[in-house]
């Protein structure tokens, strides 16, 4: 008669260490002096001592005679460049590719940073002929303006005097308000 190994014992639902099959106790089950609210039980330590913890309950709970643990660890990191752990490896499978890989990344920056400069000229330029152009369009308005007045129509050159003004004065206070809100969306971001 062929003997088979013993079979491994399963895993409570949370998915802890259960001790080895113990051919004393025949009738427990796998789990059964493991308590079913350990994770619970687990979360209420705190987090410098749970590592101690897990390790002696890994010590009472011995999985096929060999101890085991497990750790996953998660790390975050946001630039413009990879991780310096991530550019160290780079550089040891591909040495000189650390360098290559900080030059094309201060290449882009300073290529942003060109593009930038192009479109604060262009927006000053575009602001500069728009202020010339509403120049331009005030003095004839109130010249004709003035026109209609000094040739006897009071009324229409009044409207009219008074609607450039107004227009006039509109143009540079929702100019200002809109570039102030503009400066003030540029600081949250």
């Amino acid at each position: 008669m062929s003997q088979q190994p013993p079979t491994p014992p399963l895993p409570p639902d949370e998915n802890f260490p259960v001790p080895p099959n113990n051919p004393d106790n025949q009738n427990e089950s796998p789990g059964s002096r493991v308590p079913k609210d350990l994770a619970k039980l687990l979360e209420s330590v705190p987090k410098e001592q749970r590592a101690e913890v897990i390790e002696h309950l890994l010590e009472q709970f011995e999985i096929s005679g060999e101890k085991s643990f497990s750790m996953a660890t998660m790390m975050r990191f946001s630039g413009p460049m990879p991780h310096p752990d991530i550019l160290r490896g780079m550089e040891e499978i591909v040495p000189g590719s650390a360098k290559e890989i900080i030059g094309m990344s201060l290449s882009q920056s300073e290529h942003r940073k060109n593009l930038e400069q192009i479109a604060l000229k262009s927006q000053t330029k575009q602001s500069s002929t728009g202020q010339w152009l509403g120049f331009v369009i005030a003095i004839f308005g109130l010249g004709g303006a003035f026109a209609l007045v000094y040739t006897g129509h009071d009324a229409a050159g009044s409207v009219l005097g008074s609607f450039d003004l107004i227009g006039l004065v509109s143009v540079f206070v929702f100019g200002r308000q809109a570039q102030k809100r503009d400066l003030d969306k540029k600081k949250d971001e």
